[in-house]
Formats: C-alpha cells, sequence, structure tokens
C-alpha cells in the first residue's frame, strides 16, 4: 500500500512524494520502493487499467461465445449429462428360444441390485406378448439382492384360444428403474414338431458388428434331416430390428441332397439406426418348417470424446484459448 510523504527545503513544503513498502513474509520491510508524485503513473498501476480492459473483453467473449456454444451442441451436452451408472444388472444380453408347435419353454432371468438403497423394477414384453408369460413384472430389492424372474415361451395360449404359426418372432424385454432402462433383445422360434429340413446360420465374421452402409456375409448351411431324396425345398431371408420391423427380405429355392453350404451377403443400409437386428432364415417343405436366426449389431460412426470433439470445432478452440487468456490476465492484475 502506498504512503506519500512531504520535503522540506529553503522554507517550501514538496511533495507529495509517493513511497511504498515490499514486506518478507515474516511481516518485516525490505525495501520501500519510490512510486514518484501520482503512483497512478507508476508502471504496475498504468498497467491495471489495460489489463482491467482485457479481462472484461475476455469475459464478454466467454459469456456470449459460450452461450453459442451450448445452442451449438445442447443435444450432444445433454446426452453426455444424462449417462449414468445403473443401479442393476441383469445376466443376459438377448434371449433365444426354440419351440415346437403346441409346446412351451421356461428360462429364467437374474436381476442383480447394484445400487446403493433399494431400487424399483419394472419389466414388460414389447412385439412378443402373446408368446412370453412373465411371473413378476413389478418388484423391489435392496442393495446386494438379486431376484429371479421365470419366463415362459409357449406357441398356445389356452384362455386367449390362440396358437402362434412356425415362424420366428423377434420383440424384446424392457426392464426399468428410476435411475436406467435396459433392453434385452428376443428372439423366439418356432418349429414344426417334425422338421424334415433344418439350417445353421455361422457369421464369417468374428464379431458381430456391422458398420452403417457396409456389409456383412453368412454361410447358411441346409441338412436333409430325414435322407430324403434330392429335392428343392424354399428358403426365406429376412432382417428385423428388435421392434419386430422388417429391413430386409429375400426368398429363393435350394436344392439340397444330404446337405448344402453357401453364403448370403447382407449390405446394411448407411441411414439403418444403430442397435441390434436379426438375420433370421426359414426352411419349408411341405409342412415342414425349421427355423434358423443370428443376431448382430450395426454401429454409427465411432463416439469421440469431448477433447476429440472440442478440436473439430473453431469455436470450443476459441473459448478454450479465452479461458486460459482470462487466467493469465487476472493473475497478472491481482499481481
Amino acid at each position: 500500500m502506498a504512503f506519500k510523504r512531504y520535503i522540506y527545503k529553503h522554507g517550501k513544503k514538496l511533495g507529495p512524494y509517493y513511497y511504498e513498502n515490499v514486506r518478507s513474509k515474516d511481516g518485516k520491510v525490505v525495501k520501500t520502493i519510490y512510486l514518484g508524485t501520482n503512483p497512478s503513473h507508476h508502471t504496475k498501476h498504468m498497467a491495471r487499467k489495460p489489463l482491467f480492459f482485457v479481462i472484461l473483453v475476455l469475459a464478454l467473449v466467454l459469456i456470449l461465445g459460450g452461450s453459442l456454444f451450448l445452442l451449438q451442441n445442447k443435444a450432444y451436452l445433454i446426452k453426455k449429462a444424462s449417462l449414468q451408472e445403473p443401479d442393476f444388472d441383469i445376466d443376459q444380453i438377448l434371449l433365444k428360444v426354440l419351440i415346437k408347435s403346441g409346446e412351451f419353454i421356461e428360462k429364467e432371468l437374474r436381476i442383480m441390485n447394484i445400487g446403493g438403497k433399494q431400487t424399483a423394477i419394472t419389466i414388460a414384453a414389447s412385439g412378443i406378448e402373446d408368446i412370453i408369460n412373465i411371473d413378476s413384472t413389478d418388484f423391489a430389492f435392496n442393495p446386494g439382492q438379486t431376484k429371479i424372474i421365470s419366463l415362459n415361451f409357449s406357441s398356445i395360449a389356452p384362455e386367449q384360444r390362440i396358437e402362434q404359426q412356425p415362424d420366428i418372432y423377434v420383440g424384446k424385454l424392457i426392464v426399468k428403474s428410476e435411475k436406467a432402462t435396459k433392453e434385452i433383445p428376443v428372439i423366439v422360434e418356432i418349429e414344426t414338431k417334425n422338421v424334415l429340413f433344418d439350417m445353421n446360420l455361422n457369421p464369417v465374421a468374428l464379431e458381430r458388428n456391422v458398420k452403417q452402409g457396409s456389409e456383412t456375409t453368412i454361410e447358411v448351411r441346409l441338412f436333409n434331416l430325414q435322407s430324403i431324396e434330392s429335392t428343392n425345398v424354399d428358403v426365406e431371408y429376412f432382417v428385423k430390428d428388435i421392434n419386430g420391423n422388417t429391413i430386409v427380405t429375400e426368398s429363393e429355392t435350394v436344392v439340397v441332397n444330404t446337405q448344402a453350404s453357401f453364403f448370403k451377403t447382407i449390405s446394411i443400409p448407411k441411414n439403418l439406426k444403430p442397435g441390434p437386428y436379426i438375420f433370421a432364415a426359414i426352411i419349408k417343405f411341405g409342412n415342414s418348417i425349421g427355423t434358423s436366426s443370428y443376431l448382430f449389431y450395426v454401429t454409427g460412426p465411432e463416439e469421440v470424446s469431448f477433447v476429440q470433439f472440442c478440436k473439430n470445432s473453431f469455436l470450443c478452440v476459441g473459448l478454450s484459448i479465452a479461458t486460459i487468456l482470462l487466467l493469465f490476465s487476472l493473475i497478472a492484475y491481482l499481481y
């Protein structure tokens, strides 16, 4: 802090002259600096005004630029903010069952509470409501507990007097808590009791992920189960999403002796939404219907980190530089 002094020379009072003490850490005066007759004209004080102006300009730039950045990238930032750790886990990522006409099969689903408090769970089926029966659709359990859910898949519903035709049915189980939602793809294959020809689908690629706009190849193997003489069989192919919507359909006639093997290539549209899809095939001969299916995932462009995202945004880079300059200006102003 500056203080002033006066000098008396030849009976005249001269001044004031301004000085400033520099103190050590223990409070002792180390030296005294002469500031002149007007401390505001000292180099240190003269630098404060332009620094204050720079700080004000940078603050306005950050406010205006930050508002524009939020408007431009609102969807991206909301998505990042909404991501949070789920409070439950499931022991299945896919449910796939094979049923003969007029029969049923039971499966178990385990849901674990991995949160820190009691969690309420709801379970619902979509697209396969007439085929699946869930023994418990609404419950609550404590941290560390596991709930075992019984799932009954049936090709017939006696109460509704409904019988499902041999086919491949696609749907999903939706498991919800207050914090998270998980969807489990469900594939239900219903075959005739007596299957004369059957098939396997073997993907050529090791991974199940297929990029938008690319292709994937699957080996189709047909088997003659009853040693029928070489004959023609009808094969139908289709791709569905887990909501049951059909994306692609195709059919052909194949000659089968004891077995046949060939490759099918699936072209993935560029605008196909990322997510799980099912490639399925049905082989028909007379009243015999055999089924097979394969789950794969369509992926979009790789999700970039915020640093990579910011590097590609001129506005984000500019705001980062302005923030650094503002910090340096504040330090210099205070010093």
